[in-house]
């Protein structure tokens, strides 16, 4: 816990839904980039993401642009190429 203390910690993305935040910190962690959700007590109790704001993924400020790259360049994964069919994208 002493770490999380030692340096500023940001958000690097706001999730609508907690089983999003929760992939979210997957990706990162398996990238090596430590990342936590504040709000995952709150929000797994009372289950109204939408309305308190939604679900915070926090960063290190220093990992912030990597994390930044890597969640886009998991996006840019998931999505099909333009233009290719179905059979294609996948």
């Amino acid at each position: 816990m002493d770490d999380m203390r030692a340096e500023e910690w940001v958000v690097v993305r706001n999730c609508g839904f907690m089983h999003e935040a929760e992939l979210i910190v997957a990706v990162l962690d398996a990238e090596g980039i430590d990342a936590f959700i504040p709000d995952a007590q709150m929000a797994g109790s009372t289950g109204l993401t939408g309305l308190t704001g939604g679900v915070r993924v926090l960063v290190r400020e220093s990992d912030l642009e990597l994390a930044r790259e890597r969640l886009q360049a998991e996006e840019e994964e998931e999505l099909p190429e333009a233009g290719a069919s179905p059979d294609e994208a996948g």
